[in-house]
Order: C-alpha cells, then structure tokens, then sequence
C-alpha cells in the first residue's frame, strides 16, 4: 500500500493511509462552483436592465435579479449564468431600450471521482451563447440610444 505506515501493536495491525479515497473520506471539502454558462453581448457596456431566471439556476436570486450580479469582462459584454442545481435554466435578458432576449441552458450534474478528489460539478450546454443585441443597446457607441 502506497503512502501508508504499518504500525504492529499489541491490538493488532493498524494501516493509517493517504490520499484520498471513498474509503477514507479524506477528501477536501472545498470545491469551486461551478462554470457558468457565459452569454457574449454584442457589445459592452449595454443598457442592460434585468436578468430573469428560471429553473435550477434561479435558485437563490429574485424573480428579476439586477445585471450587476451576472456582468463580467473587461468591457462589461459577458452575462454569467451560474448553477449549482442540474436542470433546464430558462433566461430573459431585457434591455432599456425594448429589447429582449430569451434563452435556455441544460445543466447536466457530472459526477466527480473520490479515488482522486475531484469534485462533481454541473456542466452548462451551450456553455457559450452569443447574444445578437442591437446597436441600441449599447452604451457609447454610434446609434446608441437610436
């Protein structure tokens, strides 16, 4: 047995092992969320005004969440949609110019591998969803506000 000191007393044999292992339970604690599904706005920043979720990755946010919680990049163009619950996730992106947006996202659970402490995460399909909102929407850039 790799990694694992023998020690002969008067009770008996006793193994203390390493690593991880279902048997051992020895695992860390601590895996990272999940990736979130990324939406790539035309643009950035946008005058984007709710993000509405549905399904598994709802949970934990209100019925129309502020965009500030899913904006990301450098140029404020990327909405990202965690979730730590397997399901279909229906999102509604609306701008203050009118436009909106609807999408859905599949979260499939893969499980992870105890002999190697890998966690169990939920894998987003499409795990990138290009998003085809107008000029208008965008902030600082010619036919902003057309």
């Amino acid at each position: 047995m790799r990694g694992a000191l023998w020690i002969l007393g008067a009770v008996g044999l006793v193994v203390v092992g390493g690593g991880c292992s279902a048997a051992s339970a020895t695992c860390p604690g601590n895996c990272a969320d999940p990736p979130p599904a990324v939406l790539d706005l035309s643009c950035g920043p946008t005058d984007l005004q709710s993000v509405v979720l549905s399904g598994p990755c709802a949970k934990g946010y209100d019925d129309a969440t502020a965009p500030s919680q899913f904006v990301s990049g450098a140029r404020q163009q990327l909405v990202d949609i965690p979730s730590l619950f397997a399901g279909t996730c229906h999102v509604e992106l609306t701008f203050a110019s009118g436009y909106t947006f609807a999408t859905q996202i599949e979260f499939t659970y893969q499980p992870g591998n105890a002999q190697d402490c890998t966690c169990g995460t939920n894998q987003a399909n499409p795990a990138m969803i290009t998003v085809p909102n107008p000029s208008a929407t965008c902030l600082g850039e010619a036919g902003a506000g057309d």
